[in-house]
């Protein structure tokens, strides 16, 4: 693996990932394999992009959009250059 290139697919458009609004400032994330989200999650902004904070408690993600139809989803926030190396990324399927 080499550092900000993606060695796995976590989810492709024909098993994705859904992400549904609950209202204007929480959201719902469903794995491929997810029935049912399990609780919703605040989006809080910070530093350019998005805490994604478990109203149920739990880790923390934080999220950044690189266009409109890629982000890239951390699960520490950033700190430090070689932090920003290794995401998961989630593009939108045609």
């Amino acid at each position: 693996m080499e550092v900000g290139t993606p060695d796995t697919d976590y989810a492709i458009c024909t098993l994705p990932v859904r992400i549904e609004a609950a209202n204007e400032t929480h959201i719902f994330y469903l794995g491929p394999r997810d029935v049912e989200a399990d609780a919703a999650m605040e989006l809080v902004p910070d530093q350019g992009g998005a805490r994604w904070e478990p109203i149920a408690g739990g880790p923390t993600f934080f999220a950044v959009w690189i266009n409109p139809d890629t982000f890239y989803l951390y699960d520490t926030i950033p700190e430090t250059d070689a932090d920003w190396g290794m995401p998961f990324v989630y593009r939108r399927c045609p």
